[in-house]
């Protein structure tokens, strides 16, 4: 049996007989520490930083395939689309494993983390 074929078969018995470790929420206590402890002077800066992913994940990869374009560069203009290929895939993919996953947010979830900006 092959290394992939036995951790196949680790996961689908953890997954069948239920297994729960210490871990479970792991995830939660790293947000916990984060929000609960975090410097309340930095929100307004982490505010920005939040609401602009979109101008900046989708304007480098247009503004490379549009300097790409008067530069007359062939392997930048390849970059620009290699970049536009890799933002579509993983936007795509999150989209899909968010609708999979289907958890709710932490803030829904645990009454004392707060979404951002309350």
């Amino acid at each position: 049996m092959s290394f992939i074929n036995k951790a196949l078969a680790l996961i689908v018995l953890l997954a069948v007989t239920g297994y729960h470790s210490r871990a479970q929420n792991f995830d939660i206590d790293i947000l916990r520490s984060i929000h609960l402890n975090r410097n309340t002077n930095l929100d307004a800066g982490m505010k920005f930083i939040s609401g602009s992913e979109a101008f900046i994940g989708v304007g480098l990869p247009v503004s490379v395939v549009i300097v790409s374009y008067f530069k007359k560069d062939k392997i930048l203009f390849q970059k620009g689309v290699n970049m536009s290929i890799a933002l579509a895939t993983s936007s795509l993919s999150t989209f899909i494993l968010k609708r999979i996953v289907n958890r709710d947010r932490p803030a829904y979830t645990y009454p004392d983390i707060r979404p951002f900006g309350i």
